[in-house]
């Protein structure tokens, strides 16, 4: 007779998804040392080119380097995360290496041979006609690199170290070739598209390891379903994409170049931030995806848990950001670059939010609700162009920071209302918010004790403080880290 299995228990799949976050979290801890080293990188690697090309030089490489990340739209085509999403779930897998490869390379060099046939409309500046052939170049390294693919095997380790190797190829370099004027500023473009054929090559040899066999070949057929299938995520991507960087375009258009480098340097710490809130999507999507049909309920306790660890750390990095934006940039990039604090606190709150917003966001598209999370960043973006074209006339940096901040603001409250509609309510955990706010009330009072150390010092010890004392008085859920489910 054959056995019967056991049905198994409520408390076993708890304590299962709770092992299965804090692997999570770990492979976070993994991805996130390694962008945070490459984040120094090139922040440091920023500084010696601000210092040596100036704000105006700063502005015409991420002007241009906006203009091709629309272009690089096209040669993704929203197959990354469909990719990823069908691995994990296991469901038509067959060539779907060779498929998405071939899909992405194609549309990817249609998109830079437009980008160069149309480079004399994009850009009036002759330096910045010059920057986009080689800036261009990143749209054809985005479609062959396989991080998507090594996301989906779920090896954070490898993922991280080619990201952080190609960020060091880029970064050594700079203090070598980049010099004054427009010279450096081409320099500076050569190196970066370097940096990432580096991770790419890395990240492809990490793919080839991990295959016993030669993947099937690309299929029309197939492609065909895939590119249907990644529609829906493309629309959200455009927007993302217009999302973030509608705001260098638009600075770039009614203001100057050297607004666009006051924001890119007044950016650059809060998008460390972001680079570290895409980095736990990298880490959590899988895992969302797997857990949202087999266990929903768990992984609405999960987000809960995650969400209070982001709010509190976003009452932090608000009230640090507001007292150390203004004297931390301009000992950082010099004088000519002290109007980029103010912006900076505000697009430190702006990031702040977008702590919060990714979670909720991953989980939706983990939901199959890709097209819901396309109208909701579909309105976030309508918001932003709205309100920049109030305010960049009127404030340029500051006026476009201000706009992201509502932007993320109306956003982050759309998903949290579609994400309770349709799969129930992440709960975070209010009493470690209060002891979060405590943490930062102590953190301010260090701060004005240590003002008049200057700028570094008083930074430092801002950061120090709020993390010893939220971690002592328990605002940070340090369990998720151990797979407990407290």
């Amino acid at each position: 007779m054959r056995s019967v299995k056991p049905a198994r228990r409520p408390e076993t799949d708890q304590r299962s998804t709770a092992a299965g976050l804090a692997g999570v979290v770990r492979g976070f801890g993994m991805l996130a040392g390694a962008s945070l080293l490459g984040q120094a990188i090139g922040f440091f690697a920023l500084i010696y080119v601000a210092h040596r090309v100036g704000a105006r030089g700063v502005g015409q490489y991420n002007y241009v380097l906006a203009i091709v990340g629309f272009f690089g739209l096209v040669g993704n085509l929203g197959l990354d995360t469909l990719a990823v999403r069908t691995i994990v779930s296991g469901r038509d897998t067959r060539g779907i290496t060779a498929d998405v490869i071939a899909l992405k390379l194609g549309f990817a060099t249609v998109a830079f041979a437009v980008l160069l046939a149309t480079r004399s409309q994009l850009a009036t500046d002759a330096v910045e006609r010059s920057l986009i052939p080689i800036v261009g170049l990143n749209l054809l390294i985005w479609a062959l690199t396989l991080d998507w693919r090594v996301q989906a095997l779920r090896q954070f380790g490898a993922l991280g170290t080619w990201r952080l190797i190609g960020q060091v190829a880029y970064g050594a370099l700079v203090p070598v070739f980049v010099v004054a004027g427009a010279e450096g500023v081409r320099a500076y473009a050569w190196l970066n598209v370097l940096g990432l054929a580096v991770t790419m090559a890395g990240l492809g040899w990490v793919v080839l390891r991990s295959r016993r066999t030669m993947p099937p070949r690309p299929n029309v057929r197939r492609m065909t379903a895939r590119l249907r299938g990644g529609l829906p995520f493309l629309y959200s991507l455009a927007m993302l994409q217009l999302y973030v960087s509608i705001d260098i375009v638009m600075l770039g258009h009614f203001r100057s170049a050297r607004q666009v480098g006051i924001y890119a340097v007044a950016n650059r710490l809060p998008s460390a931030l972001i680079v570290l809130a895409n980095v736990w999507i990298n880490a959590f999507f899988p895992h969302a995806a797997a857990q949202i049909t087999s266990h929903p309920k768990a992984l609405l306790v999960q987000v809960g848990r995650i969400v209070t660890v982001m709010i509190v750390l976003a009452i932090g990095l608000v009230a640090g950001a507001a007292l150390c934006a203004q004297g931390l940039i301009t000992w950082l990039f010099g004088a000519g670059f002290s109007s980029a604090g103010a912006p900076c606190a505000v697009l430190a709150a702006a990031a702040a939010v977008t702590l919060v917003d990714v979670t909720y966001g991953n989980v939706l598209l983990a939901a199959h609700g890709e097209r819901t999370f396309a109208r909701a960043v579909t309105l976030g973006v309508m918001v932003n162009v709205a309100a920049n074209l109030v305010l960049i006339p009127r404030a340029g940096a500051l006026g476009a920071a201000i706009s992201t901040l509502i932007a993320e603001l109306a956003l982050g409250a759309v998903l949290i209302a579609t994400l309770t509609h349709r799969v129930g309510a992440a709960k975070p955990d209010w009493g470690r918010i209060l002891r979060g706010l405590g943490a930062a009330i102590v953190m301010v009072g260090c701060i004005l004790v240590a003002r008049p150390l200057g700028a570094p010092i008083y930074s430092a010890v801002a950061i120090v403080s709020f993390f010893a004392v939220a971690l002592r008085i328990g605002a940070i859920d340090t369990t998720l880290v151990m797979g407990s489910s407290g």
